[in-house]
């Protein structure tokens, strides 16, 4: 009989984004004889439009619709919703007998452990941030560090995204059962690369586009700067006409390109052509200065160089390995001395993007990451 699993998720498996990590992993425990259900929490979409039991890559998925006051709305507003989000996952969790219960992120640990007593399953947190450190309003952190606290001694497991997050949740949470598992694309092996040269010098930033990413940032920093060309996919905040309207403000139209958000396939094509793969962002909270992107793995997949951020974790990954260079995104000056460092040095250009894709394919993909998942569920049942 198949060991059963239940997932919670504090957002939608697949809008407006999928959520690759998720599904990576959902799809490795059933190709590893696992059963996997997986509750999701739509928030601000359309009941209407989407169905709420369906079925993707063989996982079996819930969604629970409440009717959710708007993103600024006040922290009180949103309380009501919530408390009826909580015993709705709780009703639904106890229906079926699980084996393990696991929480991506904090908002879902207090139903998840409730579920987890019920059933007298693992318990596992998958903690894809800091989620107590997040750039987030401050009652929110404190009600995420208390859930941390309050459940500690309660998981069986606790997943990290990198080896910094890790020693950090240790400071804080003690002496836990950890496991590393980066968010490392997919491996494919009819992957083929090519080195396109570019007479411009091409850059490529793909993810949510907000200040507190850098870019309102880095489009000053290209108004100076000539031969230059950047991509920019994703959704704008506070919206995408804010944007269009700094690009235009700026002068920038024949040096970017605001896409807005498209499908990931077209992202990766579109990174393919390009030379450098932007990494933006600023030291604005301990989740960022010890962040993991998933989009620094998705340029080496892409086989092109990368500009990071200059925090500890990041300058460990691009500048021993010969793929980048690093700078500080709060400083205008440091983004233009970065791009103008790619800029006169576009013979080595080649170099990097050649060694960015070696990595991934040896190195930075899910096959090292699926088999510390599997161990960990595996030495976890067997317990």
């Amino acid at each position: 009989m198949k060991n059963k699993v239940l997932m919670l998720l504090e957002k939608d498996l697949l809008f407006p984004m999928k959520d690759r990590r998720v599904i990576k992993e959902a799809v490795s425990l059933i190709q590893n004889g696992y059963e996997v259900d997986i509750i999701t929490w739509p928030l601000h979409l359309d009941s209407d439009q989407l169905p709420e039991n369906y079925k993707y890559k063989n996982i079996n998925i819930k969604r629970i619709f409440i009717n959710f006051p708007p993103i600024k709305a006040r922290i009180i507003h949103k309380l009501i919703p919530l408390i009826k989000l909580f015993f709705k996952t709780i009703q639904h969790g106890i229906k079926k007998k699980y084996d393990f219960v696991h929480c991506h992120d904090s908002l879902p640990l207090l139903a998840g452990y409730i579920i987890k007593l019920s059933h007298n399953a693992k318990f596992i947190y998958d903690s894809h941030e800091l989620n107590p450190y997040r750039d987030e309003p401050k009652i929110i952190m404190k009600c995420f560090k208390f859930a941390e606290l309050f459940l500690k001694n309660s998981w069986d497991a606790v997943i990290s995204t990198n080896k910094p997050r890790t020693d950090f949740m240790q400071n804080y949470l003690g002496n836990q059962k950890y496991v590393v598992c980066h968010n490392y694309p997919l491996f494919e092996n009819n992957k083929q690369f090519q080195i396109i040269e570019n007479q411009t010098t091409t850059f490529v930033y793909q993810g949510g586009i907000n200040n507190k990413r850098g870019i309102d940032n880095l489009l000053k920093a290209l108004v100076d700067i000539d031969n230059v060309f950047l991509h920019l996919l994703g959704t704008g905040f506070p919206s995408d006409e804010y944007y269009h309207e700094m690009i235009d403000n700026l002068n920038l139209k024949s040096k970017v390109h605001f896409h807005g958000a498209i499908d990931m396939k077209d992202v990766f094509q579109i990174m393919k052509t390009c030379d450098i793969g932007i990494v933006s962002l600023r030291n604005t909270s301990l989740n960022n200065y010890y962040c993991a992107p998933n989009k620094i793995y998705d340029y080496m997949k892409a086989g092109i160089a990368i500009l990071g951020p200059d925090f500890p974790h990041m300058k460990e990954i691009i500048k021993p390995n010969g793929i980048g260079y690093t700078c500080n995104f709060d400083e205008v000056e440091s983004i233009i001395n970065a791009i103008s460092y790619f800029i006169e040095n576009k013979n080595k250009l080649s170099d990097m993007k050649k060694k960015s894709f070696d990595l991934w394919k040896t190195k930075y993909n899910w096959k090292s990451e699926e088999a510390k998942l599997v161990t960990l569920y595996d030495s976890l049942k067997n317990e």
